[in-house]
């Protein structure tokens, strides 16, 4: 699992692997890693803000491949150890993650009492993102300057197609296809959270530039425009993440969303 994540507090955003979650009548918390400090901390789903709740975890890809699931009497001892540390521990009903999380009840006890711990002092496996060999994700200006360059700015590009799809759990993507001199190039952004589409002019459907940036306040804006207005007419895609690949054929790309 893949989450953003935006803590009500004023810290800065972040995007990261749900390394698990944990579940009771009253509460939803998720173990994450702080790439900012380089700490595993205990997130709530929701926080309470001036008696309105604000959602903290966005789900930008749902694969919980490789969890383990803990509950009833296999909870025993995890609630035995942490109740001592804070009553509403005792409370915890469902355990979901990766083996090493969901059988380490040193990490997990430090963890709820603390509720962050610095990465080098515990005895967690990083995680890597299950397609990373089928995708080059772009994290970074320094990576979008990277693909710009190499894209030509999407400079006598065209889109090609472009696919929306969500679901129960919240995930949004949309798949683009774009063609230049380069080849075909499929983007993927996830986690979207605006876009607007307007049709190319019959006989001018090439793009001459494009704005690409990501940043960890915004996320990931791109726009068909090297200059868009706020507010801006074209096309327009915000999302929390975005990755890509070379399609060789356009139609297998498509079959894959």
């Amino acid at each position: 699992m893949y989450v953003r994540v935006e803590k009500q507090n004023g810290d800065r955003p972040y995007n990261s692997i749900v390394y698990g979650y944990l579940i009771s009548s009253t509460f939803a918390k998720y173990i994450v890693l702080n790439p900012h400090s380089n700490c595993f901390e205990l997130v709530d789903l929701l926080d309470n803000i001036g008696n309105t709740f604000a959602r903290q975890i966005h789900i930008i890809q749902p694969d919980i491949s490789g969890f383990m699931e803990l509950s009833g009497s296999a909870l025993l001892k995890l609630k035995k150890d942490t109740k001592s540390q804070h009553k509403d521990w005792g409370e915890i009903e469902y355990l979901c993650g990766y083996p090493d999380v969901c059988k380490d009840n040193g990490f997990l006890g430090k963890l709820l009492s603390k509720l962050s711990l610095p990465q080098k002092h515990c005895r967690i496996q990083l995680q890597d993102l299950p397609d990373k060999d089928e995708w080059t994700y772009l994290n970074t200006q320094e990576d979008i300057k990277h693909f710009m360059e190499s894209f030509e700015g999407f400079h006598d590009s065209t889109l090609e197609s472009l696919h929306y799809y969500e679901d129960d759990y919240g995930t949004r993507n949309v798949l683009a296809l774009f063609r230049n001199w380069y080849g075909v190039l499929s983007l993927c952004f996830e986690g979207v959270t605006y876009f607007q589409i307007k049709p190319s002019l019959p006989q001018m459907r090439d793009i001459f530039d494009a704005t690409f940036r990501i940043s960890s306040e915004e996320g990931v804006f791109w726009a068909d425009s090297c200059e868009p207005e706020d507010p801006y007419e074209g096309s327009v895609i915000k999302a929390y993440n975005v990755k890509w690949k070379v399609c060789n054929d356009s139609n297998s790309a498509e079959a894959k969303l």
